[in-house]
Formats: C-alpha cells, structure tokens, sequence
C-alpha cells in the first residue's frame, strides 16, 4: 500500500496536464516536499518519478508546430491562429518543465526541453518568422525566458547551438534594421534591438549583446 502522500501525488500526476505551467509547478512542489521526509529509494517514490519522467516525455513527443513559413501562413486566418496556439502550448511546455531542474538531471532535462522541444518545434518557429522582426523578437522571448540562464553559465549546451544560432541571425536582422535612414524604422528597431539585447546575454553571445546595445543607445 502506498504511503497517503505518494498516493496522492501519483493521482496527482495521473489528472496533470504539462501545458498548464501553474499545475507543473505545484507537482514540483508536491514532489519537493515528499523527498523530505520519504526515502528517495522507496518503490513509490521510484514509480512517482516514473510516472513525472514518462507524462513529461509524452508531452514533449506530443508536442507539434506546423512547418509553415510565415508569410504563407499570413494568407490564411486560420493558419496564424493555429501557429499561435501551438507555438504558445510548446512554451508553455517548456516553462512547466524547466521547473523540474532541481528533481530530474541535467542530461534528461536538456534532451527533452532543447532537444525535444527547442531544436525541433520552436527554432523552426523562430527562423521562418524572421522576416516579421517585430513577431521574431516575441517568440524569441517567449523561449529564450523559459530556459533557466544557469544552462548558459559556462559552455553552452551543445543541443542549444541551434537556437544560438538563430538568435544570432535575430540580432544581425535588427542591425540591419538600426542601419536604416527612416527615423520612424530606426526607432522600431532600437526598441527591438532594447528586447533582443537580455536574450543574447542570457544564451552567453555577450559580444554580441554588447555591440547591439552599443548600436542601440547611438540611435
């Protein structure tokens, strides 16, 4: 029989839905608070985790964002608001399962939330909207914020390149656009330029981050 906590919790994670970030965080909680006073060797405590690690897992797999680009999905109403909602549930994925950092490892939790999630539904996202800046620099915060700035401390993880290096075509296109003469389309793009900036820090492209923000206060 197991113990009335763990059986909750199991029940718990059985009516859990990993998009909605408010629930993700109180199994966080609910898991947190268990490990104080139940071993983590005992056998429910080892199905609960189970049983956290596979519903993640199935969300990220479940996980989709159709592969259109922008200015095609623009023709149709209908098309832009699929996009949005499944653009919105895949961060809202991401930001419920960064909050598990401090019970699953490292190695599971970069598979699923950069793997998983980043390099194969939300960079593809992100490159085809780069034409649109101003909805470009919007998604880029929408997944850049949802990822914990320690996993970019040091070197960054290498399944993390691929959202570097779109946010490093980001930052080149909102160059471009600071270098152009029209005041009204220089002050659109400083504005922009003030956005992507914390984001380039965050991922560790300081470099960049500084010569954009150099950019920025000139104009």
């Amino acid at each position: 029989m197991a113990d009335p906590p763990v059986l909750c919790l199991l029940l718990c994670c059985r009516c859990w839905d990993p998009s909605n970030v408010a629930q993700s965080k109180a199994i966080v909680s609910l898991v947190s608070d268990l490990f104080v006073y139940v071993p983590a060797d005992k056998e429910d405590m080892a199905q609960l985790l189970a049983l956290t690690t596979g519903t993640l897992e199935a969300a990220v797999a479940s996980a989709s964002i159709p592969p259109w680009p922008t200015a095609a999905a623009a023709a149709s109403p209908i098309a832009q608001a699929l996009l949005h909602l499944r653009f919105k549930h895949c961060t809202a994925i991401l930001r419920g399962l960064t909050s598990f950092q401090d019970l699953l490892s490292q190695q599971l939790m970069t598979n699923l939330a950069l793997q998983g999630l980043v390099s194969a539904q939300l960079v593809p996202c992100l490159r085809s909207s780069l034409g649109d800046l101003g909805l470009a620099v919007a998604r880029a915060e929408a997944v850049v914020q949802s990822l914990p700035a320690a996993w970019f401390s040091g070197a960054p993880p290498r399944e993390a390149q691929s959202l570097i290096d779109v946010l490093g075509s980001l930052a080149r296109s909102v160059e471009q656009g600071l270098g152009k003469s029209g005041h009204g389309q220089g002050l659109g793009a400083a504005g922009l330029a003030a956005r992507v900036v914390p984001l380039l820090v965050h991922v560790g492209l300081r470099e960049q981050a500084q010569r954009l923000g150099q950019l920025c206060v000139a104009k």
